[in-house]
């Protein structure tokens, strides 16, 4: 089976947990070229990109907070403005579905990444820390691999079907006990709301 390598870039202050997404979601099928051993020493940044762009096979980017800014008179944290220009740079090239945006921490973006695919890293951010990448990551990862057409490993899509099995069966837990508590004339969560 051939494997799929993606870019991965981040900020400097995201790197720790670049390292970790690499170390978590690397699997038989996937590996990550990260942007400190893609970038050599003397090249510009298009120099650059556009060596990378022909090794791989799409890009995940890791936004997270990193500048302070002002969007309509209002302080807002922005995500590395070099990371921002490395998804348009990739997304030109590969297309939307082999351009993966990663979400950790609270920031601005633009309207115009409303509509764009993004895989929930967590809502935390702390320059130089790591949060665990969780099966949430996991599962929206292994989905977007699926449809960008690389070929997630046998582990990541039993990761993902078991995780949509245990949701299920939550919401089905928790639909029998609301009707439960209706049959039997018991308050249901919001029923004493008015």
């Amino acid at each position: 089976m051939a494997k799929t390598l993606l870019f991965l870039g981040s900020s400097t202050a995201a790197k720790s947990q670049a390292r970790a997404i690499a170390a978590s979601l690397t699997t038989d099928s996937v590996e990550f070229l990260p942007w400190w051993d893609a970038f050599p020493a003397g090249r510009t940044l298009l120099e650059q990109l556009d060596s990378i762009r022909s090794k791989v096979n799409g890009a995940v980017l890791i936004f997270s907070p990193e500048a302070e800014g002002t969007v309509r008179g209002n302080a807002v944290q922005m995500p590395n403005l070099n990371v921002l220009f490395e998804f348009g740079y990739f997304y030109g090239h590969f297309g939307r579905e082999r351009v993966a945006l990663m979400k950790y921490g609270d920031f601005y973006l633009p309207t115009d990444f409303g509509g764009y695919i993004h895989i929930a890293g967590s809502r935390f951010f702390r320059r130089g820390a790591v949060v665990k990448v969780g099966k949430r990551t996991k599962s929206e990862f292994s989905r977007w691999l699926g449809a960008a057409g690389f070929q997630p490993s046998q582990a990541a899509q039993e990761a993902a079907s078991a995780e949509a099995e245990a949701e299920a069966k939550k919401k089905a837990k928790q639909a029998n006990a609301l009707r439960y508590r209706a049959a039997r004339g018991l308050p249901t969560p919001g029923s004493w709301m008015g």
